[in-house]
């Protein structure tokens, strides 16, 4: 059989399907995390494929450390601005259903909301790892114990580590995050406390925990203010965990003992490789998954009778969203390449 007809909402109604996209944007955004750090840019229905983040560069101080000449009016300075072209990508995904399951089941009246959830954790999940996937790709890289290579990895995070992208944000002019977005369905931002801002895996939880001067949430000046996966501070670094950022399996050294796939390694065993992000402002620029333009929500109830389905024996529910990100500044971020500890004390 053909694939059914799909419309937005199907014979739903309007009113329902907004209060399905409501819930669908609500659920997607617990499990969003860079969407918090990136800057966005939405891009309007029928614009095109192609967005351009643009950045408007500092001024000199050159010129203007010449004194005056009385009566003279300087030269002045141009605007430059450096342009980033991206192109977005559309992605989709679908889940049926059929009439026994909406006869039948016990929970049949549920399935629908229930679907629409699991669409919208699935979308949320695929946006993150494409996200994460851009920019752990990024050029800017330091290594745990200070080597060279992902392949001589066999140290964990230190203070150093830290210090050493600190450092380096410090040198280049790179400013603390302010102002994230905010977890809702609709776009906005919120102020928090200044930061640079590090997201990795959650096998590092017991190695960022041990670094001298770790600060846990639950000492934070404003308990309750951390975000989803925040487990704490170190000195200017917030770190942000979560298990969809994947490591590099058996891509370090071998003979450590920190975790290879997962598990205590032997010595013929090379170990796993993490990496850590860490963000600066205006690091990354993305199409956000937020408002009713960013997912197109496509549901067809059971029941609903076409061409394809003359008896409405089936019924679906399915999004699709078009995505884009792209790194704007290398240099404000960084990745650190560490090990995770195979047996935490």
């Amino acid at each position: 059989m053909s694939n059914p007809q799909t419309t937005a909402y199907g014979d739903i109604g309007t009113r329902s399907g907004v209060a399905l996209e409501k819930a669908f944007l609500k659920r997607a955004q617990n499990f969003l995390i860079l969407e918090r750090f990136g800057q966005v840019s939405v891009q309007e229905r029928n614009k095109g494929t192609t967005r351009k983040f643009r950045e408007i560069k500092s001024l000199s101080i050159t010129n203007a450390l010449t004194p005056v000449v009385e009566g003279v009016t300087p030269d002045g300075q141009k605007i430059v601005t450096r342009d980033v072209p991206v192109s977005l990508d559309q992605y989709a995904d679908l889940v049926r259903t059929t009439d026994k399951i909406d006869d039948v089941h016990e929970d049949g009246k549920a399935i629908l909301a229930e679907l629409n959830d699991l669409c919208a954790e699935q979308a949320a999940l695929i946006v993150e790892t494409l996200r994460y996937n851009v920019l752990k790709a990024g050029t800017n890289v330091f290594f745990a114990g200070a080597v060279e290579a992902r392949a001589d990895v066999d140290a964990v995070i230190t203070l150093g580590d830290i210090r050493r992208v600190e450092r380096m944000f410090m040198r280049v002019g790179a400013s603390t995050i302010s102002k994230i977005v905010s977890p809702t369905a609709n776009y906005g931002t919120e102020p928090v406390a200044p930061a640079f801002f590090a997201i990795g895996h959650t096998d590092l939880a017991s190695d960022i925990r041990g670094i001298e001067g770790f600060v846990s949430v639950e000492k934070y000046a404003q308990p309750g203010k951390e975000m989803p996966g925040e487990i704490g501070k170190v000195e200017t670094t917030r770190f942000i965990l979560s298990r969809n950022f994947s490591p590099w399996i058996k891509a370090g050294k071998t003979g450590t003992t920190l975790l290879a796939d997962g598990v205590i390694p032997d010595e013929t065993t090379k170990c796993d490789v993490y990496p850590i992000l860490f963000f600066a402002q205006n690091a990354f620029g993305m199409v956000p998954l937020q408002g009713f333009q960013s997912i197109d929500l496509k549901v067809r109830k059971v029941g609903s009778v076409d061409s394809s389905d003359p008896l409405g024996q089936t019924g679906s529910v399915g999004w699709k969203t078009w995505q884009a990100c792209v790194i704007l500044n290398d240099l404000f971020m960084a990745r650190l390449e560490v090990g995770a500890t195979a047996v935490p004390e």
